[in-house]
């Protein structure tokens, strides 16, 4: 912000009737834009505020060895006199500063943000995120509040700060998630993408995806131009490609950012999440990912979120029936599997299942918990899909996958896709 601005940012904000206008006239939307913009000011001014307060403390303590100087030394009384007029002046504008910090009501949070508009240099930046959870808010919409969109579109007005609207099919489930959280909830997606700066997605198929963001009521229709889309949707990555495209010829930005970490990692905000898109569009969603993000990641153009959600899933098919034959062969030669475990899992054949499934596979359980069997087998679907496009390879994968098959035809189908291998090994 140009130095001619501070004064304008002084007005505003010493000027009750200016502050209370640009709050509570105009519609919801134009309030907001108002606080994010009374924000970035007050942020501004807070910088000012502090620089005076650091020199004028420099100054007043530089202020009593030099009058014990003017009493030994008169001739250097004079000098010294006009010294000690500025450091007065400056101690003038410390007490200033201290006022307009309180009239202000200026806090920690403002003092975050104002490092964040800040260069190293002390000039002011242009606005832009601050790292810091809640320092900007955004408007959103996430759409699809099932076990991993719920936690995380709470992530987003909890923890982040944002103004989010939700929309999901069951209306009762959107209506509990508004009481919950306290945020708003939407009758179609387009209602919900209205205005919004983010639009996240976290839904079950590709047709599912195509359903919530195509037609009338979908939420291309509703998005302004400039917002963005975010799909955390396991999907193709040929439907990734697919609206990237619609999204660009409306003037929109699109990433595709499936997320793995399952229902406790929505839970925590520890959810590790792939991107593909344009980099300067991801740099623009990743503060707003971050909130429920252990990391997140471009790892290229559109569609590269998904082939990599892909190759996570034929990694952890792979791990998870090694895992549960591993258990197995240990349980019928009858060794102890936590002394077991204790000692393999600090090794080479350490793992993410090892840590977190061996105690539920070892006693046979599988149910109420984890990824279910019919959402993996979606996502291997996917995957076999793509390897047969790219002339890919997965025997391993397949092989997984008939057991999986195997486990949905005795009632499996809601069973952790980890932990409910080693029954096809134990019980049969």
């Amino acid at each position: 912000m140009p130095e001619d601005e501070f004064w304008r940012t002084v007005r505003l904000y010493l000027d009750p009737f200016v502050l209370f206008k640009s709050i509570t006239i105009g519609p919801p939307s134009a309030r907001t834009e108002a606080l994010q913009y009374n924000r970035r000011h007050r942020a501004v001014l807070l910088t000012y505020v502090r620089r005076w307060a650091a020199i004028a403390a420099l100054c007043a303590g530089a202020m009593v060895p030099l009058g014990a100087l003017a009493k030994a030394e008169p001739i250097l009384c004079i000098p010294i006199v006009g010294l000690e007029l500025g450091f007065s002046a400056a101690v003038c504008m410390l007490l200033v500063s201290a006022a307009v910090y309180v009239v202000l009501g200026l806090d920690d949070s403002d003092r975050d943000f104002a490092f964040s508009a800040c260069r190293p240099g002390g000039t002011i930046a242009a606005p832009r995120y601050s790292k810091t959870p809640g320092a900007d808010m955004a408007k959103l919409a996430f759409l699809g509040l099932g076990v991993m969109g719920y936690p995380m579109a709470g992530h987003l007005l909890k923890k982040g700060g944002h103004d989010v609207t939700v929309y999901n099919r069951t209306t009762a489930k959107a209506q509990q998630w508004a009481k919950e959280y306290g945020g708003k909830s939407a009758p179609t997606p387009r209602e919900a993408a209205r205005d919004c700066d983010f639009v996240m997605m976290c839904v079950g198929n590709d047709n599912d995806v195509r359903s919530v963001v195509h037609g009338e009521n979908g939420a291309l229709a509703g998005m302004k131009k400039g917002a963005i889309l975010v799909d955390h949707t396991t999907a193709s990555a040929s439907l990734a490609k697919e609206l990237y495209e619609e999204a660009k010829k409306r003037g929109l930005g699109f990433i595709d950012a499936p997320v793995s970490g399952g229902q406790a990692g929505a839970v925590n905000g520890q959810l590790g999440i792939m991107c593909g898109g344009e980099s300067a569009v991801f740099e623009r969603a990743k503060p707003v990912i971050d909130v429920y993000a252990k990391l997140a990641s471009l790892i290229g153009g559109p569609g590269c979120g998904q082939l990599t959600k892909m190759v996570n899933q034929i990694c952890i098919v792979g791990l998870a029936q090694a895992l549960a034959e591993a258990l197995a062969f240990a349980k019928r030669n009858n060794l102890d599997l936590e002394k077991v475990i204790g000692v393999i899992s600090k090794g080479a054949a350490q793992s993410w299942q090892m840590e977190n499934r061996w105690k539920p596979m070892s006693e046979l359980k599988a149910e109420g918990f984890g990824f279910a069997i019919e959402w993996m087998r979606k996502d291997m679907g996917i995957c076999f899909a793509q390897a047969k496009s790219s002339d890919a390879s997965l025997p391993v994968a397949a092989l997984v996958d008939q057991f999986y098959a195997r486990l949905e035809a005795r009632g499996g189908k809601r069973w952790d896709s980890t932990a409910a291998l080693i029954q096809l090994l134990l019980k049969d």
